[in-house]
């Protein structure tokens, strides 16, 4: 099943239990209309994957498994993305990758999970807050592929294993 009917599903239960057996919160915005799309900088959207852009389509942003605010992730809206990326970009400074940007953050760690512009498509990347961004580690290649295994994990960051 491809991920936009997980989200849905998720979405009309909202509670759910994750990979712990512990009862969490799911939830998706409503989705971005055009104007919020073409308001995201024009440095920025080049580096977005047209996958993420077709998300915004359908919700601006999402929480899913959240935990009472102590687990889960954060996917963040039009309004968000720069915002969470430049916050991150300040605090590593000469030592930031500017292909990258953050889409989400795992939330009660600190961490982000972030997009990395290639030469030829994109890679998704855990961008833990210990590290520099030049040691973040690959997840994956594809949103859906991605997004598929993170539903299907029940939030667990299966990308640690």
């Amino acid at each position: 099943m491809k991920y936009k009917k997980k989200l849905e599903e998720l979405f009309i239960k909202k509670s759910t239990l994750n990979i712990e057996g512990q009862e969490t919160i799911s939830f998706g915005n409503e989705k971005a209309n055009s104007n919020e799309i073409e308001d995201v900088g024009n440095d920025f959207i080049a580096l977005i994957p047209n996958d993420y852009i077709e998300f915004w389509k359908n919700w601006n942003g999402c929480t899913l498994f959240d935990l009472k605010q102590q687990a889960g992730f954060n996917f963040f809206s039009t309004k968000e993305v720069e915002i969470e990326t430049y916050g991150f970009k300040e605090i590593y400074g000469m030592d930031w990758d500017k292909s990258i940007i953050l889409f989400c953050s795992v939330i009660g760690s600190g961490d982000f999970i972030g997009f990395q512009k290639k030469s030829e498509g994109y890679t998704i990347l855990d961008c833990c807050h210990e590290d520099l961004p030049q040691n973040w580690k690959e997840i994956s290649h594809s949103f859906g592929d991605f997004m598929n295994q993170l539903i299907d994990n029940r939030g667990k960051c299966f990308w640690l294993d």
